[in-house]
């Protein structure tokens, strides 16, 4: 499977009626996804691949992992995808799209909820991704700093504002930085 069609496949729905014409493989297209187990986003992509033709266990396998914690614990979950075949890798998240980067270098990666892909070293820039990484993110970090900004006009006198997040989540970290910077501007 080449990466356009299958990032057509995710998130292209003004393209998915051309991929729906075209017959489905014949062989069995082995997906990874590196999610975690109880996202309600894995029905709609098993839907969504559904309608396009790919049917489970017919000519369409996935893959599924999770790894809670650590870069190198989904370093090590995508390198096991990798070495089962998978034709391409989805990811969840920041720390899951780094270590499935880590992983390969070949395999196309199609990350979602990814907070700031850039910013996280993930890809060259948002326009044109570069190397093997694609999708969409939720660019929270910059939405953390408009919450923050919401919060102040709700609590003017706000003194004090704790955060809590994962350290080992590149994503929160940036986030947080972000929000730091943003409260030491405005006193």
């Amino acid at each position: 499977m080449k990466r356009r069609e299958f990032i057509t496949l995710l998130g292209g729905a003004a393209a998915w009626p051309l991929i729906a014409r075209a017959a489905p493989p014949t062989r069995l297209v082995i997906i990874g996804v590196i999610a975690p187990p109880s996202l309600p986003a894995l029905g709609s992509l098993r839907k969504s691949f559904h309608e396009l033709g790919y049917v489970e266990e017919r000519n369409l396998r996935l893959e599924y992992r999770w790894a809670e914690g650590s870069i190198d614990q989904y370093v090590s979950v995508a390198q096991e995808l990798v070495r089962l075949g998978v034709d391409a890798i989805i990811t969840w998240g920041t720390p899951a799209t780094m270590g499935a980067r880590r992983a390969t270098a070949t395999l196309p990666i199609v990350m979602a909820a990814v907070g700031d892909p850039f910013a996280a070293q993930i890809v060259l820039n948002l326009a044109r991704p570069g190397g093997n990484v694609t999708g969409f993110s939720s660019l929270a970090s910059e939405l953390e700093v408009k919450r923050l900004q919401v919060l102040r006009e709700l609590v003017p006198n706000l003194q004090r504002l704790g955060i809590l997040s994962n350290p080992a989540n590149r994503a929160v970290n940036i986030a947080a930085r972000n929000v730091q910077q943003e409260a030491k501007s405005r006193g």
